[in-house]
């Protein structure tokens, strides 16, 4: 997935990042370019110092979506590991190489499976369901 952003005299024209994002990295960005002092609860991270070319930050080693048919994760070189919750079923990509998702290499690449499925579920806080897309239940903590 690519992003476009436009932002004249602050982001050169084609400047071009390979940088994994996500859509959780927005806000951390969001309140670089603003300023703002307050405390914000999120595994987002900043991309404004790539964006305005000012040097590297901390990147992260994957990103984690949620889906209606479980959680997804990607990783900085490019494996995906997508999951099926309902089926009990994982896949996994080299987006490199794969981008459509037509050849599941979870059977020839098991070690790697292993090893993001463990990640995945850390990201999920022990349970897969917790990537579980849902309208049912509250996607922001309200007090």
């Amino acid at each position: 997935m690519k992003m476009i952003i436009r932002w004249p005299k602050k982001i050169s024209p084609g400047k071009v990042s390979q940088r994994l994002v996500a859509n959780y990295d927005i806000l951390p960005t969001f309140i670089d370019i603003t300023g703002y002092k307050g405390t914000v609860n999120t595994d987002g991270l900043s991309f404004y110092q790539d964006l305005i070319g000012k040097g590297a930050a901390l990147e992260h080693e994957y990103v984690v979506f949620s889906s209606f048919l479980g959680p997804a994760l990607i990783t900085k070189d490019g494996w995906k590991l997508r999951s099926y919750l309902t089926k009990d079923v994982f896949e996994l990509y080299y987006l490199p190489d794969d981008y459509r998702e037509e050849h599941d290499l979870s059977k020839q690449n098991y070690e790697k499976l292993k090893e993001l499925k463990i990640k995945l579920l850390e990201a999920c806080d022990g349970d897969y369901n917790n990537g579980l897309y849902t309208h049912q239940k509250n996607q922001i903590d309200v007090e």
